[in-house]
């Protein structure tokens, strides 16, 4: 999302010389010409000039970091649960391709879309729960150089807030688990939102908790429908080939594709935002 700058051109005759004649545009004097009248409003271009500079320039002010996936390798462990759990409700085939077309939105969501799918009786505020129980943490974990990344922009004066599609619970769980809360400004869970993900709903809660205008955040996603519901918000998008091949999510077209969060840095950011 490019931001455009419309500058004004000023004329030669437009601005006085310090000797306080004008001139026109081939260079010749005027001498009838009303300069002080030309230099006030040469100033006030100027100033219009300048304001509209801050106005239409794009100036990246946050970054909203997606969860499982993005910052936490929790995709095998999210999947051998379903594995576990879709048995006891009477749907014994749940294969890998099926599992990918859901990642990024919340259980109960993916309970309802089973449910209507395969005409299953599933409770989706009650077995959201049973599902993520299910869950073996032992199977998580915390992707190589998150910390580092998030200290890196923070000391840039970068405001970081999380977006995902996790329960509250998880989500705590997660930040608690590997000492990550400290870097983050404001949290946004499924639970805090009537939609999730691909809808833009989380970002959007994400953004006004940082009190930061959506045009000026960027998000950092690994999953297809969390890139799409940061597009839908309005923000700018990192995808990340943790989950998907660069070819798949280039299908949804990011503005920037990344191996990981590691090659996330400020001067990254700045070159391809700002």
């Amino acid at each position: 999302m490019a931001s455009e700058r419309n500058a004004l051109k000023l004329n030669l005759c437009d601005v006085p010389l310090l000797q306080g004649k004008a001139y026109s545009s081939d260079g010749r004097e005027r001498d009838k010409f009303n300069t002080s009248f030309v230099s006030r409003n040469a100033i006030s271009y100027i100033k219009f000039y300048i304001l509209s500079l801050f106005i239409t320039c794009k100036m990246i002010k946050a970054v909203i970091f997606d969860m499982d996936g993005t910052l936490v390798d929790t995709m095998e462990a999210h999947y051998h649960a379903w594995q576990k759990f879709l048995p006891t409700k009477g749907l014994n085939e749940f294969t890998k391709e099926i599992y990918l077309t859901f990642i990024g939105i919340q259980t109960k969501e993916i309970i309802q879309m089973l449910n209507k799918k395969y005409n299953l009786t599933m409770d989706p505020e009650k077995d959201r729960f049973v599902k993520e129980k299910l869950v073996d943490v032992n199977e998580i974990s915390l992707y190589t150089g998150v910390k580092e990344m998030l200290q890196r922009l923070k000391k840039a004066g970068f405001k970081i807030g999380l977006g995902t599609s996790a329960i509250r619970k998880d989500m705590e769980d997660r930040l608690a688990r590997y000492d990550l809360k400290q870097y983050f400004d404001a949290v946004v869970c499924c639970d805090d939102v009537a939609l999730s993900k691909p809808h833009p709903d989380i970002f959007l809660l994400a953004a006004k908790k940082l009190k930061v205008h959506p045009k000026d955040c960027i998000v950092v996603e690994d999953a297809l429908n969390g890139i799409i519901a940061a597009k839908k918000a309005g923000m700018d998008t990192i995808a990340l080939t943790t989950t998907f091949k660069k070819e798949k999510i280039a299908e949804v077209k990011p503005d920037l594709i990344l191996n990981n969060v590691s090659e996330i840095t400020p001067a990254i950011i700045e070159q391809n935002f700002e």
